[in-house]
């Protein structure tokens, strides 16, 4: 190729040097930023993950503590965690009706406890799934939410869930939503003998 074809250079149509420099210097420079722009959203990306799995980790070890801190005192006798809970169901069957023992149920601190491991609960399965924590990493975290529900909590709530199954209170209809969220076997007027039987088969107390 005869690169006089093109005819002699002409600074008014192809511009000077310094012109080129310019504008060569500029893509390299849009280049760099877009480059950088993306390595620092994929940085930020990245930490806000890493910040949101340490919240909910550390979330994870305040509910921990607070059921291990949940106490009932039976008899002279201190119990904690699953095992108070358990009692505490258990107790609500001296009533002579179900109405007075959701009466009792609504004015206990003990109640209040129980309400406040929920909301706890609740925020963090919010949290896993509105986070920024990589998908992979979201679903071993429900897993996990969803294995201490069964092992601390699933028994002892489906005794309390049982017993005011036909109760309509708010109190009564919240317990009852939050359990059947997160159980395996759902307590409802159609499924409460299967509910029975799988508890029976699934828990020695």
């Amino acid at each position: 190729m005869d690169i006089n074809n093109f005819g002699i250079f002409n600074s008014n149509t192809w511009g000077n040097v310094s012109e080129w420099i310019i504008i060569t210097v500029t893509i390299i420079t849009i280049i760099l930023l877009v480059k950088t722009f993306r390595e620092q959203r994929r940085t930020n990306e990245i930490q806000a993950s890493k910040n949101d799995l340490d919240l909910v980790l550390s979330l994870f070890e305040r509910l921990q503590a607070d059921l291990d801190g949940y106490m009932l005192v039976e008899n002279d006798k201190n119990h904690y965690g699953t095992r108070a809970l358990f009692k505490y169901a258990k107790g609500l069957d001296r009533y002579r009706t179900n109405e007075d023992a959701f009466a009792f149920f609504k004015l206990q601190l003990e109640t209040d406890n129980i309400f406040y491991l929920i909301k706890s609960i609740n925020v963090i399965d919010n949290l896993i799934h509105t986070s920024k924590i990589e998908a992979q990493k979201q679903v071993l975290l429900n897993n996990k939410l969803n294995l201490f529900f069964k092992v601390k909590l699933e028994f002892p709530l489906s005794l309390v869930v049982e017993k005011f199954l036909y109760i309509d209170d708010s109190l009564s209809i919240e317990l009852r939503n939050f359990y059947n969220k997160h159980a395996e076997q759902k307590i409802t007027i159609d499924t409460i003998s299967a509910v029975k039987k799988y508890l029976q088969e699934n828990y020695n107390e």
